[in-house]
């Protein structure tokens, strides 16, 4: 049902974009329909619209804890998801225009242990085409999820399964291990910890205060807590279904 709300929203979010309104026209009707959303209790959360560094709209909607009836507001901060990859291809551009690395150089050159050649390039994982697969589905992930709190901790899940496919670039094939790869790659060159490179080179200079790596055991100020819905209508906390925070997604952040 959520990817199926997505969509419908970003449907009709589309559609609002590219009607002839006025500014103020296209913001009242926006609203009016994440409204009808909320109504309906399929969207909660936090919107922003903005235009040429213009904030148009900005509102906050739902709970952020439905435990303590405690409402979300624009200071809320949210899981991002994979949406935490691009700050790692971000970071890895980074070192590439530092001359730290080329994209077209094989993992194995910055990661000695890796263990499926050296035909496998940077280029490969950015592009989610190595043949990496998803440490996700490793049998033993659901035993070691609490204890996966570094990049490097994901690492032996990732090196003990097959690939996709043997010939790199052949084909698409997205991947969470992938991205884990390129941020033990960070890691070796910066010698700093991914959370830390990333504050210290994206969320410090651009300003990201309400930005980070959390766990789900850490105490983060204004912290939405993740729900799924059940077909009964009651809500349940997705905590067993989270994945911990890396390089391949977790980020929180507010609008």
């Amino acid at each position: 049902m959520k990817k199926s709300t997505h969509l419908r929203m970003s449907i009709v979010f589309a559609l609002l974009m590219v009607l002839p309104l006025s500014a103020q026209e296209m913001i009242d009707k926006f609203d009016q329909a994440i409204n009808e959303f909320v109504k309906l209790d399929l969207f909660s959360g936090t919107v922003l619209v903005a235009k040429d560094g213009e904030i148009l709209y900005a509102k906050a909607f739902g709970e952020a804890d439905k435990d303590f009836h405690v409402k979300n507001t624009l200071e809320t901060k949210f899981n991002i998801g994979s949406i935490g990859k691009t700050f790692t291809g971000t970071s890895i551009m980074q070192l590439a225009e530092q001359g730290k690395l080329n994209v077209m150089d094989p993992v194995k050159k910055y990661l000695p242990d890796f263990p499926f050649g050296d035909k496998i390039l940077i280029h490969h994982l950015l592009t989610h085409t190595s043949g990496t697969y998803n440490y996700f589905a490793h049998p033993d992930f659901d035993q070691k999820i609490y204890t996966i709190r570094s990049v490097g901790d994901a690492l032996p899940l990732i090196y003990d399964q097959e690939l996709r496919f043997k010939t790199p670039g052949e084909t698409f094939a997205y991947s969470n291990s992938g991205i884990v790869i390129l941020g033990a790659v960070i890691e070796t060159l910066s010698g700093m910890s991914y959370p830390d490179y990333i504050q210290k080179n994206i969320f410090g200079p651009t300003g990201m205060t309400d930005t980070g790596i959390n766990f789900l055991e850490d105490i983060v100020e204004n912290r939405a807590v993740g729900y799924d819905k059940r077909i009964t209508g009651k809500f349940t906390r997705n905590i067993f279904r989270m994945p911990p925070a890396s390089a391949d997604g977790g980020i929180e952040t507010t609008v």
